[in-house]
């Protein structure tokens, strides 16, 4: 799905199977958050592997820095491509893959503060 382009990668999914595992996307953050961009950005590819592998992937990941930061999820956002990638998924209107409320208040809380400078 990810292919290399000059030090960076340009999502393309496949239909057919999974170029990375979940463990793999949720050790590689900026190539996770970029998939799961592209996946919840045209919604036909929500049931690609690689889509489901960068979702699952990004909840391994965040639960595992929940682990290590305590019940305070507003800590998790002050990385901007996560807060970015959680804002999305903010808007998903699927519940099963939209996030909990506190972290999409949380996430957004941070977004305000960095844009008017208070972060």
């Amino acid at each position: 799905m990810a292919i290399w382009n000059g030090g960076s990668a340009t999502a393309s999914p496949s239909r057919d199977r999974a170029e990375h595992t979940v463990s793999w996307y949720a050790a590689h953050r900026s190539e996770d958050v970029q998939v799961l961009h592209e996946c919840q950005n045209d919604r036909t590819f929500e049931n690609y592997p690689d889509c489901k592998n960068a979702a699952a992937g990004d909840e391994l990941y965040t639960g595992k820095q929940r682990q290590a930061t305590g019940p305070d999820s507003s800590v998790l956002f002050t990385n901007g491509p996560l807060r970015a990638a959680e804002l999305a998924k903010c808007k998903l209107s699927n519940p099963r893959i939209r996030p909990p409320k506190a972290d999409c208040d949380a996430a957004a809380r941070i977004q305000t503060e960095v844009q008017n400078g208070k972060s």
